[in-house]
């Protein structure tokens, strides 16, 4: 099958080595042209524009980092106009909003619409273990399972278009608010010098307070080692933004992610964003200061309106 993936970034190029070694011919384009060389030379096809990559393909996959990104670079009308009769994949993560509204104007110029989420790191996708949310109609979903299998096992259809992008920053959410919960009871048991092995015991056997990574959450937290992140800090603010704003939408209180969220605002000023997300333990157990209330009460975001 002919597919064009546009932004080649970490996740782009787990998608497309994994689309190349299961047969598949693919054309792709980034606009960085240094990050596409090593794919060329796996066999992907470079495409000289984001339009060339378009017109290549009946599948176009969009991985580039962001709303904004994709809006500049494949969501212009010149380009929309190509996908009448052609599918579009959006991997890009986004809020439910953006994914509906994207689907709408391909749908408008006559092509169909995907809203796919991965909840995998690359490394497992480009092994062919992706784990993906797809938001899309059944019909659309049948069409592309074939393609989609070959990325991994594990493809769940939960609903319509932008259903995907609203399950996937629920989940990213839930492994937030576990960073942010491990950072404070730590800090409680650093700051008492209470021993912590009672604390990996709960967290690590008991059911009521199971945290998976709580292992690699502590021993980066308590020795202030946030390099290299595992997930960068900044795409994690970024993160929380995307689901306050389907929480809007639903008529969801977010008071309490809005004040999370001020910890993540508070690590940005400090210059955190390329540190691991459980960075976030320097402001909530701020180093050389026993009053962690200080370390993020200045930090207030304005708020649009």
């Amino acid at each position: 099958m002919d597919i064009s993936v546009i932004g080649i970034g970490a996740m782009g190029a787990a998608v497309v080595e994994r689309l190349l070694a299961t047969g598949h011919r693919v054309t792709i384009y980034n606009r960085s042209a240094e990050r596409s060389l090593p794919l060329a030379d796996k066999g992907a096809r470079v495409a000289a524009s984001a339009r060339d990559a378009v017109e290549a393909s009946a599948l176009t996959i969009s991985l580039v980092v962001d709303a904004p990104a994709m809006e500049a670079a494949i969501l212009s009308d010149e380009i929309v106009a190509l996908f009448a009769g052609k599918a579009f994949m959006k991997m890009t993560t986004t809020n439910g909003r953006v994914a509906r509204e994207v689907a709408g104007r391909v749908t408008a110029a006559g092509g169909r619409c995907l809203d796919i989420a991965i909840l995998n790191f690359p490394d497992d996708v480009a092994a062919g273990k992706m784990h993906a949310l797809v938001g899309a109609s059944q019909a659309d979903v049948d069409k592309w399972a074939a393609m989609l299998s070959d990325l991994g096992p594990r493809i769940v259809r939960v609903g319509d278009v932008g259903t995907a992008s609203i399950a996937e920053n629920a989940l990213l959410q839930i492994m937030m608010f576990q960073v942010v919960t491990f950072a404070y009871g730590l800090a409680v048991f650093e700051r008492a010098k209470l021993p912590q092995n009672v604390l990996m015991e709960a967290t690590g056997e008991n059911p009521l307070f199971q945290i998976s990574m709580g292992e690699y959450f502590r021993d980066r937290m308590t020795n202030r080692d946030f390099t290299p992140p595992l997930y960068r800090l900044a795409k994690h603010t970024m993160d929380m933004q995307l689901t306050l704003d389907d929480m809007e939408d639903l008529g969801i209180m977010t008071d309490g992610v809005h004040a999370l969220r001020q910890i993540f605002v508070k690590a940005t000023a400090q210059g955190l964003n390329e540190n691991d997300y459980s960075a976030i333990y320097d402001i909530i157990c701020a180093r050389g200061s026993d009053n962690m209330r200080s370390a993020v009460s200045g930090a207030i975001e304005p708020q649009d309106t």
